[in-house]
């Protein structure tokens, strides 16, 4: 039985209301002053690579192990759910309520099947999203199905596929990967294309690409009224604390600046050391300072996917990049991420981390994680997830591995 467990965090204290087909309950677990200092360690941790990067990460081991189970009702302590899904509030969008372990050791997304999304009515639309026929059996919304047809405007010039990386030969299916910050490259533009393999062995997949075009300009072409079966980018991600649109996947750009022209300010078209002065369009594409791109690089952002009105249908995108899927909040509890957007733009359910992961551990994962989805991408997703990160688990991976990708949206 499915299981929704909704929270509500106040000044006083931190509620939970748990609803299933044949029961609800609402539970006060903890107070919110007991927690923050406790937060506050986490998220530093959390915001730190090279402590991620550690065998054992201490102030997420006392989260799951420790305060974190104040987060969680004591009935789900004791017998997890068989597939559940947690709606965070406020400062709760930022912990990894997935990793909180249970009375019998194990995290709840090993020993339950675990979605994770912003709000309710962002279920209700994922769940609506799926085209196939609800389980008779799950009773937890009742939807009623009506196959519609959508029509999308054609916007903008025809591109070449060329310019995309890796590409399968059907239009159904969309990839992308690059390396613009490492030395990785060749791996990270490969893929994308062998994690569709796993999904669909008998795609035709072949190698195309070209650095005559911004692939961050012809990726948000391709996602605006568009449909496909599973949409794979593996890039660097970006994750601003200070602006919630700002983050997004790092990309190769083109050599010759695009959409960007050069003027002249009283007169002058060029500063004290003779550099011509270059005006873009917001929202801007420069990467931020701290980034060391490896080849000419330029961002993919929240705000960009927004301006461009960036609309799909798609029941599973699986974003390989670190931090997209960690919110920023903007007020009004509205976490901002890549992976909210996808969900918001027309994505039924989206796979993404919550901090910074080692590429290995993520190829794994997704590979278990597509394996486990016998070929079909709209249908057990939750499962196949809880079984990536329990073989992790099983083979003694350390905990920020074990769930370095969570599953957004819908859970079936």
């Amino acid at each position: 039985m499915t299981h929704v467990l909704a929270y509500a965090v106040n000044l006083d204290v931190v509620r939970a209301a748990d609803i299933s087909a044949e029961t609800a309950a609402d539970v006060e677990l903890c107070t919110t002053r007991d927690l923050l200092d406790d937060v506050d360690a986490l998220l530093s941790e959390l915001n730190t690579p090279a402590l991620l990067s550690r065998p054992i990460c201490p102030e997420l081991e006392r989260f799951a192990s420790g305060w974190g189970r104040k987060l969680m009702p004591p009935s789900w302590l004791a017998e997890p759910p068989e597939t559940c899904v947690l709606v965070p509030h406020a400062f709760l969008h930022e912990l990894p309520l997935h990793l909180i372990r249970t009375d019998s050791g194990d995290p709840l997304c090993v020993a339950s099947a675990v979605s994770v999304t912003s709000s309710l009515t962002s279920l209700r639309y994922a769940l609506q999203r799926s085209g196939w026929a609800r389980d008779v059996a799950d009773q937890f919304v009742a939807v009623r199905r009506k196959r519609a047809k959508r029509l999308y405007a054609k916007a903008g010039p025809r591109l070449d596929r060329s310019t995309v990386g890796y590409l399968p030969t059907s239009s159904r299916w969309l990839a992308a990967g690059v390396d613009a910050l490492g030395e990785n490259d060749d791996v990270w533009r490969t893929l994308p294309a062998e994690l569709l393999k796993v999904c669909a062995p008998e795609l035709d997949v072949s190698m195309v690409e070209s650095t005559d075009q911004s692939l961050r300009t012809v990726l948000a072409s391709r996602l605006v009224g568009q449909e496909y079966e599973l949409v794979v980018l593996a890039a660097h991600g970006h994750r601003d604390p200070l602006d919630a649109l700002g983050g997004g996947m790092v990309l190769r750009s083109s050599p010759e600046p695009r959409g960007r022209v050069f003027n002249s300010i009283f007169g002058r078209s060029t500063d004290t050391d003779n550099v011509p002065y270059l005006f873009q369009d917001l929202p801007s594409r420069e990467l931020a300072p701290e980034l060391s791109p490896s080849r000419p690089a330029e961002l993919l952002s929240v705000a960009e996917l927004e301006r461009c009105q960036a609309h799909l249908v798609c029941p599973l995108v699986v974003l390989l990049g670190c931090s997209t899927g960690r919110p920023v909040i903007h007020p009004g509890d509205q976490p901002q991420s890549l992976a909210e957007v996808f969900l918001r733009i027309g994505a039924a359910a989206v796979v993404a981390p919550m901090w910074d992961v080692r590429m290995p551990v993520v190829r794994e994962w997704a590979t278990l994680f597509l394996e486990g989805l016998g070929g079909r991408t709209d249908r057990g997703r939750a499962a196949a997830a809880r079984d990536a990160s329990r073989a992790l688990h099983d083979r003694g991976a350390p905990l920020q591995d074990v769930a370095c990708m969570v599953l957004h949206g819908d859970y079936r």
